[in-house]
């Protein structure tokens, strides 16, 4: 049967295994987990739909883009009494963020095994910006860690500047960029909820025989007008999880294989692909585009510098806005690049948007953004 035309903001087939599970354990193929998922996101944008929400919507939430922020906020458990610190804590962060807002949210503590310990607190320290409350770290462990997507340029620090007479709240750290700390975060966080606008959208069990918009984290939602619906965890899983960004460590290139099967009958490691840029195109970025080649110091010559810049950055980052049009048969895909830091210039960001051309081993570059 043919793949049909679909579009998938993100899918984590590299921190939810479960679609990773269904082709090394079960050997559906191809055309088998383009079906499951086809079929998985129907399911989901129906009864999303069903609550008033558009999945096209969740788009800035769900990846990342070069003009919004990233921030983790980190707060002592040491000064909270319970033993449910997650509860007041949110309490604060809720209180602050604007009712327009969507952002996903990911939690987890600074967990760090023993030979990891002294860099990670290196890491923590060398990327906080402090809240000015006092704090004695005694290991890493000790700090909860909030992480927010999708924030303006002012947000990170009015979050900062509002949450800072809250005693165990210690500082936060700009995650726009790559970083040791952002890296080490990836592998430990977990996605604990998404908020839509007024909307709060979470996991539940897949064993729940019907959806019951369960409130499984607890959190206190309702005090701030926002309403809390509930997803299956598959679909939540695959669909609704951000991905922090990480160079592909060993075993991340089935997220991209995975995500390449979802959008095309041939998928294919692109690590090895060529890259083809049009004379026609180079030409229009040159003309309409001069600002994100400006960023990449590149001049009217420069087209297979440019070429190289994407080669390399391509091996080690994720696909995202996954598209098949079935009438024109083709599959394209975002990627977010990062320029390298130096010490005098500060590293940009852009997305570039290819078409995905199997028989040629090529991506054909589309834009850059």
């Amino acid at each position: 049967m043919p793949i049909k035309s679909i579009s998938i903001h993100t899918l984590d087939a590299r921190d939810y295994l479960f679609l990773p599970a269904l082709v090394d354990h079960y050997s559906i193929g191809n055309s088998g987990l383009q079906n499951l998922v086809e079929s998985g996101l129907e399911q989901l944008v129906d009864l999303l739909a069903s609550r008033g929400i558009r999945y096209e919507d969740l788009r800035s939430s769900l990846t990342p883009k070069p003009d919004r922020k990233e921030m983790v906020l980190f707060f002592d458990r040491m000064q909270i009494e319970s033993s449910w610190y997650g509860f007041p804590i949110h309490s604060q962060i809720l209180s602050f963020l604007d009712s327009k807002s969507s952002h996903s949210i990911l939690v987890g503590d600074l967990i760090a095994e023993d030979d990891a310990e002294i860099k990670i607190q290196q890491a923590f320290y060398n990327a906080l910006i402090p809240s000015g409350n006092p704090f004695q770290l005694i290991e890493t462990r000790q700090i909860y860690c909030v992480y927010i997507n999708n924030l303006s340029s002012t947000g990170p620090d009015r979050l900062h500047r509002s949450l800072s007479n809250y005693k165990p709240y210690v500082g936060y750290a700009d995650m726009t960029f790559s970083s040791l700390l952002k890296t080490f975060l990836s592998t430990t966080l977990l996605n604990r909820y998404l908020k839509f606008q007024k909307f709060i959208l979470q996991p539940h069990s897949e064993a729940a025989a019907i959806i019951t918009d369960e409130n499984i984290s607890g959190y206190n939602f309702s005090d701030y007008d926002l309403v809390c619906y509930s997803v299956p965890g598959d679909h939540y899983g695959v669909f609704l999880s951000y991905k922090i960004e990480r160079p592909v460590l060993e075993g991340d290139e089935i997220d991209t294989f995975i995500a390449i099967n979802t959008v095309s009958d041939d998928p294919h490691d692109i690590s090895s692909f060529n890259i083809i840029i049009d004379d026609a195109k180079y030409n229009y970025l040159l003309n309409n585009k001069s600002g994100s080649l400006k960023k990449l110091n590149i001049s009217n010559n420069d087209k297979d510098y440019l070429r190289n810049i994407i080669l390399r950055k391509i091996k080690s980052n994720y696909i995202y806005n996954l598209k098949y049009n079935r009438e024109y048969q083709v599959t394209q895909f975002d990627i977010l690049m990062e320029t390298d830091r130096t010490k005098q210039e500060m590293p940009t960001r852009f997305l570039a948007a290819f078409e995905y051309a199997p028989h040629l081993k090529a991506l054909r570059l589309i834009t850059l953004y």
